[in-house]
């Protein structure tokens, strides 16, 4: 590479990371904050997904919203869009169809018209909306209720007490592995048996090598090879460690750094995370969400150094070294990785 070309790369900040044995720089993703004052009908962000039509749907306390990257369209009970109620509860988007779960009812979208529609049959409120392959999984506070995905009637219904308030339902072949309010991981077996597999547990996630709990310190673990009778190969699992973004390999448990989220105080103990096709979501306690955007993180930004750079010289070795408002240079490799000192 053209030194010349070298010295306009390196003043951008711009950096490609590659395997090495070096030190690397950790990357600061550029990061949009989205609140009430940015147009959310509430600040509380239950659930995330996206349509077809590359829409992200936002539920909240008060309200559903619709975003279609900049601007948000609200959906309330009173109007007239036909929602039982605007406590928003779970969403789960499959084949042109939007789910809407709130604390009174289940209800689907008429894209058409902007409306939805009360599936009559389900009165109470609606924890959790699953997608288990030839059936869709409702979750309730002490029921599992299977409905038809062609006509949404109910197939079959198990009930127990101790279920208490389910927010994920995981079918492998006639089980179900549940993970509830408290975060405690159940299998409910055939025979109507409950065990406990864990606890404190924040999400539970699957995939074609089993079924995996993400603990309260981000970390993911299988707690179950059972095959889910459905499982996206686009899941991408992402969770938030002290501001800093990590993707987990399923298979083999390693993790990467897709980099840190700055100025952002309120997500550092926050680890689920949503990603849609183009954006990365992080639900931001009672202040909205973070939105990361691929097409803004394409360029990406060094962390450090964070002062001004006075000087940059390149080596016969194509080496860089670099001189900040600090009393140390700093020399980087050809591929901008950081070497040690």
């Amino acid at each position: 590479m053209p030194k010349a070309l070298l010295k306009i790369v390196l003043l951008v900040a711009t950096i490609f990371l590659s395997a090495a044995q070096a030190q690397q720089l950790p990357i600061a993703l550029k990061a949009e904050s989205y609140g009430v004052p940015e147009g959310l009908s509430q600040s509380t962000v239950t659930s995330v997904v996206e349509d077809d039509d590359g829409y992200i749907w936002i539920g909240t306390l008060n309200g559903l919203n619709r975003f279609d990257g900049r601007e948000f369209k609200h959906f309330f009970a009173n109007d007239r869009s036909g929602l039982s109620s605007s406590f928003i509860q779970s969403l789960l988007f499959d084949k042109k169809a939007l789910l809407v779960g709130t604390d009174s009812g289940l209800n689907i979208y008429n894209s058409e018209l902007e409306t939805f529609e009360r599936v009559e049959q389900i009165n109470e409120a609606i924890w959790s909306i699953n997608d288990n392959g030839d059936v869709y999984t409702i979750g309730t506070k002490d029921k599992i209720i299977e409905l038809r995905k062609d006509n949404l009637e109910i197939i079959k219904i198990h009930q127990n007490d101790n279920f208490n308030f389910i927010k994920k339902a995981i079918k492998t072949n006639k089980e179900y592995t549940i993970r509830n309010y408290d975060g405690k991981i159940i299998r409910y077996g055939e025979d109507s048996t409950l065990t406990t597999l864990s606890l404190n547990s924040v999400d539970l996630i699957k995939s074609n090598h089993g079924i995996y709990t993400l603990s309260s310190d981000g970390i993911y673990k299988k707690i179950s090879n059972d095959m889910p009778n459905y499982y996206d190969e686009d899941d991408i699992p992402l969770t938030v460690i002290n501001g800093q973004v990590i993707q987990t390999n399923l298979e083999s448990l390693e993790t990467t750094s897709k980099g840190y989220v700055l100025d952002n105080k309120e997500i550092i103990n926050q680890t689920q995370v949503y990603r849609t096709n183009n954006y990365t979501i992080i639900p931001s306690l009672n202040m909205g969400f973070i939105l990361i955007r691929d097409s803004s993180n394409i360029v990406r930004s060094l962390i450090n150094p964070t002062g001004n750079i006075w000087s940059i010289n390149i080596l016969d070795s194509n080496e860089i070294v670099t001189a900040d408002d600090s009393n140390e240079i700093e020399i980087y490799n050809s591929n901008f990785i950081l070497k040690e000192k």
